[in-house]
């Protein structure tokens, strides 16, 4: 039997993280899968699923402005990057199909990953990329790009319920859906809901993720604010390649990383949780129905958008950087309004069927 890769994105852990229930599927059904991935993607796999094939496959990398509404400045200045990013995966998956034999691509908003001669999906949210303030006029140019990437795919998987607004709105829902589109469902790594337990360890877990320098002014924000206590703090700082625990002070820990069930430990018995509102932070949250606190990357429109469309969403609080940096840690203690007891769509069975889709083709 033929193989399947599953290349996800390196920025941010949220692109590794959303493959896990797809390579979880896929090895279910009894395919023989390829990982790939670079950085911190890489070291996530190789722990994760450390039984799996796992190769390493450089991608583009984008650094943020440590100010936001410059953000565009080093995305326009990473376009030749890019570009030749794109070229340099489209060149490399050529030598991979014939060295690992293989029969599928999954590639996770890798838009390089794709050939002719095999059959391949792309894994996205991002239908209709956000663009803010003067950048929006360029959203038509933007839009037609995407569309010619995507067209290179048989399939494209989108990770959101297939009614609008799902959790992404109009960033996974297009006015016209075309027929090779599939709606498979939120994709979280966690299976199950995180109840906060009676009489909990820690009074916050903070849970920083996302490109530099965005993630590490995030972590300085929040280790200013919690250091001194009086609540007990953990900080998990999205580092799956590093090992070193952190005591900054009696009240504060920060921890570069833990595996997923480990994860869904620490999550069940913290008090309150603040993240980044990253795409797949909310399908986790979605799972875990949870409540958070929700810091959106500053200039970054897709969480900023993602932010404003769950304001009035009674599962978050949405609170801005700079406004974080104003409050005491009391003030992110939020009201027990959420009802946990919602009964979500349950997508598995798309999912399962594009998978066994993919097996009947090996």
């Amino acid at each position: 039997m033929k193989k399947v890769l599953v290349a996800p994105l390196n920025w941010g852990m949220g692109h590794a993280t959303r493959c896990v229930p797809i390579i979880e599927t896929l090895e279910k059904l009894g395919a023989d899968i390829v990982l790939a991935g670079d950085g911190p993607v890489y070291h996530y796999f190789e722990k994760r699923f450390s039984h799996l094939e796992l190769i390493r496959l450089p991608g583009h990398v984008v650094k943020y402005q440590s100010q936001g509404r410059w953000l565009m400045i080093p995305v326009l200045k990473g376009l030749p990057g890019f570009i030749h990013s794109f070229f340099n995966e489209h060149n490399a998956i050529k030598l991979l199909i014939t060295k690992y034999n293989l029969g599928f691509i999954i590639s996770d908003n890798r838009y390089g990953l794709w050939h002719r001669e095999i059959p391949s999906a792309l894994v996205t949210h991002q239908i209709n990329i956000r663009l803010n303030g003067f950048w929006k006029t360029g959203t038509p140019f933007v839009k037609l790009v995407t569309n010619l990437f995507f067209s290179n795919f048989d399939e494209i998987w989108i990770p959101d319920y297939a009614s609008y607004p799902g959790l992404a709105g109009r960033l996974s829902h297009p006015r016209k859906t075309p027929s090779n589109y599939k709606y498979l469902g939120p994709l979280s790594r966690f299976t199950s809901p995180a109840p906060k337990v009676a009489h909990p360890d820690y009074d916050f877990l903070a849970i920083v993720s996302g490109p530099e320098p965005q993630r590490t002014i995030f972590e300085k924000i929040l280790v200013k604010l919690f250091h001194a206590g009086p609540f007990k703090t953990v900080i998990i700082r999205g580092l799956p390649g590093s090992r070193e625990i952190i005591h900054k002070s009696p009240y504060l820990t920060l921890i570069p990383h833990l595996p997923d069930e480990e994860m869904h430990h620490m999550i069940c018995h913290s008090a309150h949780l603040i993240s980044r509102p990253g795409y797949s932070t909310l399908m986790d949250l979605r799972v875990l129905q949870r409540q958070a606190v929700l810091v959106p990357t500053p200039g970054q429109p897709e969480q900023e958008y993602l932010a404003d469309i769950h304001r009035n969403n009674p599962q978050f609080r949405i609170i801005s950087q700079e406004e974080l940096q104003k409050l005491q840690p009391e003030n992110f203690i939020l009201p027990d309004t959420f009802n946990n007891e919602i009964i979500f769509p349950d997508y598995s069975i798309y999912l399962k069927e594009a998978c066994q889709s993919i097996i009947k083709l090996l």
